[in-house]
């Protein structure tokens, strides 16, 4: 999404290490099947996606189905219809006929949907989702994590004035071309924190310094993944030379949805008179310059921000709590953390919280025993 900003706003901007988001193979297969849907003669497309989720349609049977096409003079799409003039067996057959109508109700329905209506179906309906979340496993939650951020994208693009299909896979296309930009350009450099090690620059932005962020919801339970985290937040950080802008946000829309993070912990963990604060919209104030030798320049201490009501609480594993956006929840653990808690709360429908007393605004209702307090 960073990087569909800079394209927008004309700035250029280069990637260096990992896998660019529109040539990761889960956003090819999607963008495959929008192809198709907007262009029935896009064989290459088709090509693509004719067996992806697997559905038995194995390279043999595609190649009869090529040959019929070309012996019958129709697109490949058009040869779908008829799979029996291929020679497949009826249990082939069947399996190419709900392919095509599978797709011939995803073009139905592409001019009516919201394109991110249209992806999410495509997802859910051909069964791709499913068959991630049954891998049960990290590489496959990465993967489910690159399909909702195309959703984002796709909700983003919906603001548009011309927010057609064929609109965006126009602006997708660009976006490709422009991933080519060559690393002598002078250039926004994105890259991931472990990218930048052994590397240096004079300014250095880290955004994203929320719980559920940077630390990763997946860390939250695992103190050593917490400990590599806060290494690689330290390696980010002696990047700067000069100067380190850090940012985080009290909500964003991340992954198909618009969620709201409380600070991350490394933020809360740096000194306040090293912290030049602000808290106006869409401003960023950077940190004090860095010495040659990596310290901060220290700066007067800013005003302690007000305790809340909530932190005159004091918060215990089984007590009911509320919050004004998340609602009644259970506590799930609690930790004392600069005179303050960091309380974990499982809210209903919102999933497990963490919350620092010292910002949030959470009400203690009941003691983990069910008497009121």
């Amino acid at each position: 999404v960073f990087e569909e900003m800079l394209v927008r706003d004309g700035v250029p901007y280069i990637i260096v290490g990992g896998l660019k988001f529109y040539e990761r193979m889960d956003i090819k297969n999607m963008i495959a099947y929008l192809r198709v849907i907007f262009n029935p003669s896009d064989e290459i497309s088709l090509l693509r996606i004719i067996n992806v989720p697997g559905r038995g349609i194995g390279a043999a049977t595609v190649a009869k189905l090529r040959a019929a096409s070309n012996a019958q003079g129709v697109n490949l799409y058009d040869a779908l219809l008829a799979p029996e003039a291929a020679g497949l067996t009826a249990r082939l057959a069947g399996k190419v006929r709900e392919l095509r109508g599978l797709l011939d109700g995803f073009r139905a329905g592409m001019n009516a949907w919201p394109l991110a209506d249209l992806l999410e179906r495509i997802m859910d309906d051909t069964g791709y989702v499913a068959e991630l979340k049954a891998e049960n496993s990290v590489q496959a939650q990465g993967r489910l994590d690159n399909l909702r951020e195309l959703l984002t994208v796709a909700r983003d693009f919906a603001k548009e004035e011309d927010a057609s299909l064929d609109t965006f896979l126009q602006h997708i296309a660009l976006v490709s071309d422009v991933d080519e930009a060559k690393s002598n350009e002078d250039a926004v450099t994105l890259m991931t924190l472990h990218s930048a090690k052994g590397l240096e620059y004079p300014v250095v932005f880290m955004p994203g310094l929320e719980e559920g962020i940077f630390p990763h919801e997946r860390s939250l339970r695992n103190e050593n993944a917490i400990e590599e985290e806060r290494r690689l937040c330290y390696v980010g950080i002696t990047r700067a030379r000069r100067l380190l802008f850090v940012s985080g946000t009290d909500s964003r829309s991340i992954y198909g949805r618009t969620v709201s993070y409380q600070p991350s912990r490394f933020l809360l963990e740096i000194p306040e008179p090293l912290l030049d604060v602000c808290e106006r919209e869409n401003t960023f104030l950077p940190l004090p310059p860095l010495s040659r030798a990596g310290h901060f320049h220290s700066l007067p201490p800013s005003p302690a921000p007000p305790a809340s009501a909530a932190s005159a609480a004091v918060f215990a594993a089984g007590d009911k709590v509320s919050h004004p956006r998340f609602g009644l929840g259970t506590v799930i653990s609690s930790i004392e953390r600069d005179g303050f808690q960091e309380v974990a709360a499982a809210f209903p429908g919102q999933g497990i919280k963490r919350l620092n007393t010292k910002y949030a605004s959470l009400t203690k209702l009941h003691s983990g025993g069910g008497r009121p307090r």
